[in-house]
C-alpha cells in the first residue's frame, strides 16, 4: 500500500542550535494535548540540565491550569508562556529549539507539527500513537514516548538537552525526510502520479 502524506511548505533550514538547551510545545492547550505531562517531565530534567527552558506557544482552556501547575513546581524563570504567535513568529520561535515535544493523549490523525518541526530540522519528541508514531522515526528523527509517561517523557528529554550533537543529527535526518516525503510539491507530484495511473 501506498501512503501520500499531508504536504508541508518548504522552508530554509534552521540555524545551528544555541548553547542553551530549549524545549518547545506548539498548539492548542487543552487536556489532551498533555502539556501538564511535559510540565512535569520538564522539571525533572531540570535537576540535571538547570541551563534548560521550556517555551509554550499557544493558547486555549487549559492555560490557566497550566499557569498555576508552573506556579506550584517553582518553574517560572524557566517555563514561559508566548500565547499565540503569527507564523513568522512560531518559526522564529521554534528555530531555536533543541526539542519540539508532542505530548498528546490522544491519537492525533496526522500530527503537523512533527512534519513541520521535520521540515525545519528540529528534532521531535512525540507520543507514541496515532499520526505522531508514524511521521517520527524513533531514534533516527527524534523519540516516542507512551502517552501520559511523565517519567519516559523527562528521561528522553534529559538525554537529549544533554547532548547538543544528538539534538543536531536527530534534526537533520529529519529535514532530510521532510524534504523527500512531506514536501508539498513532493506531495503533488505522488497525487498526480497516482490519478494518472488511475486513469490509464
Amino acid at each position: 500500500m501506498e501512503v501520500i502524506w499531508n504536504g508541508v511548505r518548504e522552508r530554509p533550514a534552521r540555524p545551528a542550535l544555541p548553547l542553551e538547551p530549549r524545549v518547545v510545545f506548539a498548539g492548542r492547550l487543552v487536556r489532551e494535548k498533555g502539556v501538564d505531562v511535559l510540565i512535569r517531565a520538564f522539571a525533572r530534567v531540570l535537576h540535571h540540565t538547570p541551563r534548560a527552558r521550556l517555551v509554550i506557544v499557544g493558547d486555549g482552556p487549559e492555560e490557566q491550569r497550566l499557569r498555576d501547575l508552573v506556579l506550584e513546581l517553582d518553574l517560572t524563570t524557566q517555563v514561559s508562556f508566548l500565547g499565540r504567535l503569527s507564523r513568522v513568529e512560531l518559526e522564529q520561535t521554534c528555530d531555536s529549539a533543541w526539542v519540539q515535544v508532542a505530548p498528546s493523549l490522544w491519537a492525533e490523525p496526522f500530527g503537523i507539527v512533527a512534519a513541520e518541526a521535520a521540515m525545519r530540522g528540529t528534532a521531535m519528541v512525540a507520543s507514541a500513537s496515532g499520526g505522531l508514531a508514524e511521521i517520527v522515526r524513533h531514534g533516527e528523527t527524534g523519540y516516542l514516548v507512551p502517552p501520559g509517561d511523565v517519567t519516559a517523557l523527562a528521561t528522553t528529554l534529559g538525554h537529549l538537552l544533554s547532548d547538543r550533537m544528538h539534538a543536531e543529527e536527530l534534526g537533520h535526518a529529519g529535514r532530510t525526510l521532510a524534504l523527500s516525503t512531506f514536501n508539498e510539491s513532493r506531495v503533488a507530484e505522488q497525487f498526480l502520479a497516482r490519478y494518472q495511473r488511475m486513469v490509464g
